[in-house]
């Protein structure tokens, strides 16, 4: 019986049941200026919200000197930490929110629905929460010990910005719960749509191609390279050198979870348990 289980989990490891079709509409050509466009919509749909408010203070200090006082800090004559952490969340909300409006706005202009192409649904699994569940704690725990192993290597200690926002809001609670929400609940959706729903779906479609298949030789094959590239783009989309190999490897988890389950609920799950974990973790480093 112990040899059918191992045998059973090398299935899964190394020759899976593959639930995600790869009939994502559109080639590496059209994703990629998409994503191009998207990208620049991202950057100045964050942009905007600080612009706001640097107009907004420059207002109240001109004309309303005494409101301008909520969002200082009185001591240190600095936006207060509350003030910041709004920002901060404001500024990634508009962002990834412009960014995917954009492209459920292309994908509507052909016909399509952002929830059936990328598969945001539990149709693949019979909608089966409990198929999900015990995935995401499987995924979560490859998570663990795979981070774990990477951490034997000789590699710079990874403090992230992540980490400094968490040192900056422990003592100050709405800050914290804000940040918090923001890392296990905004974040997960807005990523998995982006790196997992639209860039992987469209590198996987592209590297199936008949033209590509001929150098990778098979569906798997494309299949896998398509994760590998879309966990690095991940990882350094979070801008933090140290940090890059822990978060290709959850990227590549968060990618085979999608292929492998065929549906986006799944990573977006594992993303928010990974997120609200390490927030714990650091919250009680920090405090104990």
């Amino acid at each position: 019986m112990s040899l059918n289980l191992v045998n059973r989990a090398l299935k899964v490891l190394f020759n899976p049941t593959v639930r995600l079709r790869a009939d994502f509409p559109w080639g590496f050509a059209k994703g990629a200026k998409t994503y191009v466009i998207a990208s620049l919509i991202f950057f100045a749909a964050s942009l905007a919200p600080q612009f706001l408010f640097i107009g907004l203070v420059m207002y109240l200090a001109m004309y309303k000197p005494d409101l301008l006082s909520y969002f200082m800090d009185g001591q240190l004559g600095q936006f207060n930490t509350l003030t910041l952490v709004s920002l901060v969340a404001t500024c990634f909300v508009c962002g990834f929110g412009a960014e995917l409006l954009y492209i459920r706005r292309c994908l509507h202009k052909q016909g399509m629905k952002l929830r059936d192409t990328m598969a945001i649904s539990l149709n693949s699994l019979q909608g089966s929460w409990w198929a999900v569940i015990w995935r995401v704690l499987v995924a979560f725990a490859a998570v663990v010990v795979l981070t774990w192993l990477v951490q034997l290597l000789p590699l710079p200690e990874a403090r992230g910005a992540a980490e400094e926002l968490v040192g900056l809001f422990v003592k100050h609670p709405p800050a914290l719960l804000i940040f918090s929400v923001l890392a296990v609940f905004a974040a997960p959706l807005f990523e998995e749509l982006i790196f997992r729903g639209f860039v992987f779906n469209v590198l996987r479609t592209s590297l199936r191609a008949e033209r590509l298949r001929k150098i990778l030789r098979s569906d798997n094959a494309a299949d896998w390279a398509a994760t590998f590239i879309s966990a690095a783009l991940f990882a350094a989309a979070h801008l933090s050198l140290a940090a890059i190999p822990a978060l290709f490897i959850t990227g590549v988890v968060l990618a085979e979870l999608y292929r492998r389950s065929g549906t986006l609920i799944a990573p977006m799950l594992l993303h928010g348990v990974n997120n609200l974990v390490a927030v714990l973790l650091l919250c009680g480093h920090l405090l104990f």
